[in-house]
């Protein structure tokens, strides 16, 4: 095994060591996506999944590696066999993708050939490092540059390597049944099928960069949730879902959603409903609400789109308001995009 590959495993290892998992083993379930390889690593302790990643090497002997962990939270990595860094020394460093798009972060040494760059809660530097060519990296003292191949193609593949590991087999899934939530019709047929949190995940971040948003945060995921959620940086929460087989009707799914809006309103609701036209033969369904209480309001506004194969979305946003400005309107350029962009999903 030559220097690098033994560089890679420990720096996979010691990456790890970061965020709990003292000792990691693997790589199982290995892929390659261009330049990259990568595979699952189980905890040595667990001997539980923890986390895939992917690496690749530059004629400079500098190793780029990326991971994501079952929690759905990245990491950049840099690794060089002769650098002599010192241990928890925090390192300011600048990110610009094709000379264009700069991002500040911090690195932080956690070996003397390695340095971790935690990504930020926001997607801009996810967004960046999948859709860019060039990546230059500079410190106070270096200036390193990379090509960027095969990057739009390694994050899904990284995604759905942990999604593999962390989705429960059939039959688990047979005993226990999904978790509820304003999203998945109850009722549904056998076949019905969400999208799991990961998948969703990736189709809501294209949504929201073909919708040209940039300052929102990814929720983190949780056991008891399904779908994707996001926050836009006026204080608007959304969440979105996708459903295959035997989903509803547009107009089933839409009834099904203002009952279960009812159900979470501790005060007065107001709903609408309205028909959206389209001309690939989806059904479109736009549901509104109003919930009021002592405490103020909060506008709910809620698209549901069936594709003529059935394939289901939901895509809703509420922006919490007071009672005194909630005829002024809450409507704002993001939410609008994002409505439009959901319209245009294949």
């Amino acid at each position: 095994m030559g220097r690098i590959a033994i560089l890679s495993c420990a720096a996979i290892a010691l990456l790890w060591s970061v965020s709990g998992t003292v000792q990691a083993a693997g790589p199982f379930q290995t892929f390659h996506s261009g330049n990259w390889k990568g595979g699952a690593y189980t905890s040595d302790s667990t001997r539980e999944f923890s986390h895939c990643a992917a690496s690749t090497s530059y004629r400079s002997n500098i190793l780029l590696l990326v991971s994501v962990n079952r929690a759905m939270q990245w990491n950049l990595a840099f690794a060089h066999p002769q650098w002599s860094l010192t241990i928890g020394e925090v390192i300011p460093v600048t990110f610009i993708f094709d000379r264009n798009t700069r991002i500040n972060l911090t690195a932080k040494a956690i070996d003397k050939t390695l340095a971790i760059v935690p990504m930020p809660d926001t997607s801009e530097l996810v967004s960046a490092f999948r859709r860019s060519f060039i990546l230059q990296a500079i410190t106070k003292n270096d200036q390193f540059e990379f090509r960027l191949d095969g990057t739009s193609r390694l994050l899904p593949a990284l995604v759905g390597c942990v999604r593999r590991n962390i989705e429960p087999s059939t039959g688990a899934q047979a005993s226990t049944p999904p978790a509820r939530s304003i999203s998945r019709p109850s009722g549904s047929a056998t076949d019905y099928q969400e999208l799991s949190q990961a998948e969703a995940a990736i189709m809501l971040t294209n949504l929201l960069n073909s919708a040209g948003v940039s300052n929102y945060r990814l929720e983190p995921p949780t056991q008891a949730s399904v779908g994707a959620s996001f926050t836009l940086s006026d204080g608007t929460r959304g969440f979105f879902i996708g459903a295959r087989g035997s989903t509803k009707s547009a107009d089933e799914y839409a009834t099904h959603l203002i009952g279960l809006l009812s159900q979470s309103c501790k005060g007065d609701l107001v709903t609408g409903r309205q028909s959206v036209p389209a001309t690939d033969g989806s059904v479109i369904r736009k549901v509104i609400s109003t919930c009021k209480s002592s405490e103020g309001a909060a506008i709910t506004e809620s698209t549901v789109i069936r594709r003529p194969n059935g394939f289901l979305i939901n895509l809703s946003q509420t922006l919490p308001v007071s009672v005194a400005t909630l005829s002024e309107g809450t409507g704002g350029k993001d939410r609008e995009a994002i409505i439009d962009a959901a319209l245009r999903l294949p």
